[in-house]
């Protein structure tokens, strides 16, 4: 690629200068694949340690770009083993609350650092070790005696094992949009007021996309609105010409996915606690994005990863007379163990239940479903 780049320039960058693009060089980034399994990937940072150093930092980037939201236990407990890896065995005597305030940020982001954080004044603490400081220590110390037996390449290891159970966008690709605000009560003056300073009509918002969840941040707090396995998703692209882009038209993604009601009832029958399922209920949410066809064409190819898995899982369960590989078999995921989270009341929604509508919220308000139902449109997408 580097002995080719000049004719690639030639052939792409012809505004730029001759003297710009004699100096110009490829740069090489790693990211981690979006469809890495679990399995494989500790398959691989077990046997290697490059590849696990790559992981790490591919996973620390997205950690401090604030797309990994997680509870603040999660949090507290990730910065200590941060400060194994990067500041070796705790030692009370030098890692005083004082220090630990101040270095905090060297392992989460100043959002994540600032709740963990007790009171300080002047660069002095001005209370011992709060309920989170004392996780932070707690798991400081387990790192130590890791390190001790094990090495350094072993707390790297619990590192990416305690950010990937702590977030379910670890691993995630991720693409930028916006989704409809749900209308103001005018009674309520505060967020009367706020809409009037800060005049979005629309949130802002982080799509994440990794081999198992389809995830939805709000990118201003940083904070979970959707959590939804994508095997549970479906979805549709709407793609406007130029010539309607230029009118004010958006490219769209329409998300359709099911109730938390509904898959609770659901968790509930699977593991034997209930004797029959309530009715189906399914919700769409509409996704404004101008890349909305590369977030299609990735929730395509995860969703067509995970049926090729669970052909292969299938398969490998009728032939037991297959030899072992030395690895177990990774089990189909259930629904009964996996997260969900809707926040409905953050988003504009459009309800279905049985097929039927339901209710709706912004401009889904507009749409006559009755009407559309009657010609025969499939809603559930």
């Amino acid at each position: 690629m580097r002995r080719g780049w000049g004719e690639v320039l030639d052939k792409f960058a012809q505004s730029e200068s001759e003297s710009r693009k004699k100096s110009d060089e490829p740069v090489l980034y790693f990211r981690r694949n979006v469809q890495l399994s679990e399995a494989k990937e500790q398959r691989i940072v077990t046997f290697c340690s490059r590849a696990l150093e790559m992981l790490l930092t591919d996973a620390r980037s997205s950690l401090f770009l604030d797309r990994c939201p997680m509870p603040p236990e999660c949090a507290a407990e990730l910065a200590g083993l941060g400060f194994t890896m990067e500041d070796g065995a705790f030692d009370a005597r030098v890692h005083t609350v004082d220090w630990i305030r101040i270095h905090l940020e060297d392992q989460l982001p100043s959002r994540m650092a600032d709740i963990i954080r007790g009171p300080m004044l002047l660069g002095k603490a001005l209370s011992g070790f709060n309920e989170l400081e004392t996780l932070v220590v707690k798991s400081w110390k387990k790192g130590s005696d890791i390190l001790r037996v094990n090495g350094l390449d072993e707390v790297r290891r619990h590192y990416l094992t305690k950010l990937r159970e702590s977030t379910p966008c670890y691993g995630a690709a991720f693409f930028r949009g916006l989704i409809e605000r749900p209308g103001i009560n005018p009674l309520n003056i505060k967020k009367v007021f706020n809409l009037l300073l800060s005049g979005a009509p629309d949130t802002e918002v982080l799509v994440g996309v990794n081999n198992e969840f389809v995830t939805i941040i709000d990118a201003a707090k940083h904070d979970l609105l959707l959590v939804q396995k994508i095997r549970d998703c479906s979805w549709r692209k709407l793609i406007y010409s130029p010539e309607e882009i230029r009118k004010g038209h958006q490219h769209l993604l329409f998300l359709s996915f099911p109730d938390d009601d509904y898959l609770k009832s659901r968790n509930e029958f699977i593991c034997g606690k209930a004797e029959q399922l309530t009715c189906m209920k399914m919700n769409i949410l509409h996704i404004f994005s101008s890349q909305a066809m590369l977030l299609n064409a990735m929730l395509n190819s995860v969703k067509t990863s995970i049926k090729d898995d669970d052909i292969i899982i299938d398969e490998t369960v009728i032939e037991q007379s297959t030899p072992s590989t030395g690895y177990p078999v990774a089990g189909r995921a259930t629904v009964a163990r996996t997260p969900s989270l809707s926040k409905c009341h953050r988003m504009c929604l459009a309800s279905f239940e049985d097929g039927r509508f339901v209710k709706a919220k912004g401009s889904y308000k507009k749409v006559n479903w009755d009407t559309v139902q009657r010609q025969g449109i499939e809603v559930v997408l």
